[in-house]
């Protein structure tokens, strides 16, 4: 138990004054309290302020005053946006969605995405849009319910993201009903129609 209570580790805090506003502090590491220096994994494209702060099971000292500002060089980004789907809002799109990649995981200015589509089962180029600051994209004259490959790859200006993983979708149905009061008449044939049957009891029954 006294152990426990004296065990003290150390736990560093950094701020990312490009990003974020300045105030907001994230953790990054915690190291035993019998050490004195720490090998931190960065992210590239970030302006790093540290902090120290002392941890046992009591709780947390104050924080160390921070230290002085460290940039670390852009570079490509390292990973693509994920959640990439397709679907079609009429009978003649398919609208592109994904989870747009956060400030940090940009690793770089520029930011934008390569959109890359192919019907399926066709073998044919894909074709490729590029999206800035959104994070969908509509393409029309599609063909109706017809099924898609999907790519969406992340680049900036110091290159692209490795090559995207493969998703699926569909454009859009035709929600035209086959059926028309005016035009088509009763018939036990078609199913559009509930047909009202008079017995001799004048009682209604819904076939």
């Amino acid at each position: 138990m006294l152990y426990l209570l004296f065990h003290t580790e150390f736990l560093i805090q950094y701020e990312d004054s490009l990003h974020h506003h300045r105030g907001h502090w994230h953790n990054l590491t915690e190291v035993a309290g019998t050490e004195t220096t720490a090998h931190l994994k960065l992210s590239p494209y970030v302006h790093y302020t540290f902090r120290v702060l002392a941890v046992n099971a009591m709780g947390s000292s104050r924080p160390s005053f921070p230290s002085k500002m460290y940039k670390t060089e852009p570079s490509a980004p390292d990973e693509n946006p994920t959640g990439v789907h397709g679907f079609g809002t009429e009978h003649d799109n398919l609208v592109i969605s994904w989870k747009p990649l956060s400030g940090l995981q940009a690793n770089g200015p520029g930011l934008h995405y390569r959109v890359m589509w192919r019907q399926k089962m066709m073998d044919t180029e894909w074709m490729m849009a590029t999206v800035a600051n959104n994070s969908k994209f509509v393409v029309s004259g599609t063909p109706t319910f017809v099924p898609y490959e999907l790519k969406v790859q992340a680049v900036n200006d110091y290159g692209a993201a490795p090559e995207p993983a493969v998703a699926f979708g569909h454009s859009g149905e035709d929600r035209k009903s086959d059926c028309s009061v005016s035009s088509l008449p009763f018939s036990p044939m078609q199913s559009c129609y509930a047909q009202v049957v008079m017995l001799q009891t004048h009682s209604f029954f819904f076939l």
